[in-house]
């Protein structure tokens, strides 16, 4: 059974702690087994534990005792670890003294005058463990933390490298909206004990997450169940590529049409089949102008290709509509937009073609200049008559909407869940942590946000791999979730190979059947 892994805020997260204790969970378990899912990926950050200098940056509250813990295992399995208490812990504490026990050092600020022991000590550390605030700090730090963190930039900007590993959330960092302080630190990991928090994927703060590693801690995922916003995972889109048969044919798996192109955009037609054919579906055909057929045909010998008739400035003709409305029939799904143009033309030929009289339910992806064009139609969703994917990044969404791109970008995920319920669309905004969100349906976080999607033409890869897989018979919001994870992934993984500067969208479409073949034989 697929279990999700939800996202929540910091008051959600403290509402569920309290019910696991109702249940009869034990805060020190938690703590314990935090603790040392800490000092398991502090092992693997260093990957030599033995002899390492590891300073453990303790704070008030809970995330200083997951430090002590941590520190006591990273001490037993051979490491030389010193807690630095930032504020005073009563010396009877029980994570103190368990620390203590084995070996910790320890140092209370206040026996640090001018924090010239910090100092000494930060130059030679390898590893400093961030314990220090966690989820119920929200407000700008002060102080000796402060003073503290000061040192540790200080010392970064000065060429000293060492590794920063962050407990549940870096210290500064709104677990909540993303939001950091100037001296939040870099991490290079951190471990989120029981459930991701918003924040960690929201911009400014993400920038500072370093690699994110979820940790179960003992907590019941079932006291999540009323959480709306989940993690996108490999495990949930595994079981929902398409399977392939022996027995199979390019009948089997589907036939996509798509609407696409103009004399201005050729790449974009062209990039949105090559990503549909990428993506496993059996068959695709390209309705394109004219003049796009022309240079198109040779490009691409696997699509069926299907002129249509054009305008002067090289976009489709509005009379087209009734030409593809009466070929239907003959496909599984639709992907319309790319690369169409923006004019009145244009529209004409959605009105015709998407909204108003009645046509098959077959689903549609609705992508780019089709999203532009219906801006300009007031209560253009109600119009629209079959299950179909909207793919708009923040700037198209402003259109749609009416809110500004700011106003987009601060509240995403629940722009795109008020705006999907509104339109009974499934919704993808697209950008850092792709939101997919439908009308009846929890909202998704895609987990990747990979400057290699800050190119021309992902788009259009994305959108062709999200219809590819709705052809091969996916639901339009099991399409979006796996099109985007797929995508995500194939970023991530051509990154690896080129860097994340000048690799081409064409490259990311060549990669989906690699990364679908990994997520299956996992």
């Amino acid at each position: 059974m697929y279990q999700t892994l939800k996202v929540v805020t910091s008051s959600e997260m403290r509402t569920i702690e309290n019910y696991s204790q109702a249940e009869g969970v034990l805060p020190d378990d938690l703590m314990e087994n935090a603790g040392l899912a800490v000092a398991n990926a502090a092992r693997d950050l260093l990957l030599t534990v033995a002899g390492a200098k590891i300073m453990v940056l303790i704070g008030p509250g809970n995330n200083g005792e997951d430090g002590l813990v941590a520190g006591r295992h990273l001490r037993r399995w051979g490491a030389e670890v010193k807690a630095y208490h930032l504020t005073r812990r009563s010396t009877e504490a029980i994570k103190l003294k368990g620390a203590l026990k084995y070996g910790v050092e320890s140092c209370l600020v206040e026996e640090d005058p001018g924090l010239s022991d910090l100092r000494h000590e930060i130059s030679s550390t390898e590893l400093i463990i961030d314990a220090v605030l966690g989820i119920g700090h929200k407000r700008p730090l002060s102080g000796v933390i402060k003073e503290t963190f000061e040192i540790i930039k200080e010392r970064q900007q000065s060429g000293h490298r060492m590794k920063i590993l962050a407990i549940d959330i870096p210290t500064g960092l709104n677990p909540d909206n993303g939001q950091i302080d100037p001296l939040t630190l870099a991490a290079d990991l951190t471990v989120a004990l029981g459930f991701p928090k918003v924040g960690l994927l929201m911009f400014p703060g993400a920038e500072k997450v370093g690699v994110l590693r979820v940790c179960d801690i003992g907590i019941s995922s079932r006291l999540s169940r009323d959480i709306n916003l989940e993690l996108n995972t490999g495990e949930y889109v595994a079981k929902r590529i398409p399977k392939r048969t022996m027995f199979s044919h390019k009948g089997t798996f589907g036939n996509l049409l798509v609407i696409a192109g103009s004399r201005k955009y050729v790449g974009a037609a062209l990039l949105a089949c090559k990503a549909a054919s990428r993506s496993g579906v059996g068959l695709v055909t390209l309705a394109s102008p004219d003049s796009v057929y022309r240079i198109l045909a040779p490009k691409l010998p696997e699509v069926v290709h299907f002129p249509l008739p054009e305008d002067n400035d090289g976009q489709v003709h509005f009379d087209a509509a009734d030409l593809l409305k009466s070929q239907l029939d003959r496909h599984t799904s639709v992907l319309i937009g790319c690369g169409l143009g923006w004019s009145i033309g244009v529209r004409k030929f959605l009105e015709k073609f998407l909204l108003g009289e009645p046509r098959p339910g077959i689903p549609a992806v609705i992508d780019a200049d089709a999203l532009n064009n219906l801006s300009d139609i007031e209560n253009w969703w109600e119009g629209i008559n079959c299950p179909a994917v909207v793919t708009p990044h923040p700037r198209e969404m402003s259109r749609l909407t009416g809110l500004s791109t700011e106003d987009v970008q601060m509240e995403r995920h629940n722009t795109a869940k008020n705006y999907a319920f509104k339109w009974g669309l499934t919704t993808v905004l697209k950008g850092a942590f792709t939101i997919i969100a439908s009308q009846n349906s929890s909202t998704i976080i895609n987990p990747f946000a990979n400057p290699i999607l800050s190119s021309g033409g992902t788009g259009d890869v994305l959108a062709g791999t999200i219809a590819g897989l709705m052809a091969q018979g996916l639901k339009p919001m099991d399409a979006a979730r796996c099109g985007v994870y797929l995508h995500g992934v194939a970023a991530e993984k051509l990154s690896s190979i080129s860097g994340q500067s000048g690799a081409l969208a064409g490259e990311v479409a060549d990669q989906l059947p690699i990364v679908m073949k990994n997520l299956i034989t996992k």
